[in-house]
């Protein structure tokens, strides 16, 4: 068996694991976009926390249809 066999899975999980946790931070704890917006008000800022909440949710989107599909 070749050692990339055994240890894909697990560098996948830690990935989306990642992901997961990206998508928590940037979007889903209202005090930091509340307090981008409170204070600096950088619209740049704010897109930034948007777009990688949002990439962060279509990685994890797109893994479970392929899941899904695949098995």
């Amino acid at each position: 068996m070749n050692g990339y066999s055994i240890l894909t899975p697990v560098f996948v999980m830690w990935l989306l694991t990642l992901v997961v946790w990206v998508y928590l931070y940037a979007r889903r704890i209202p005090f930091l976009h509340s307090a981008v917006h409170a204070t600096i008000n950088i619209v740049l800022l704010r897109f930034s926390l948007y777009a990688i909440s949002a990439l962060a949710l279509w990685v994890m989107v797109v893994r479970i249809t392929v899941d899904h599909f695949m098995n």
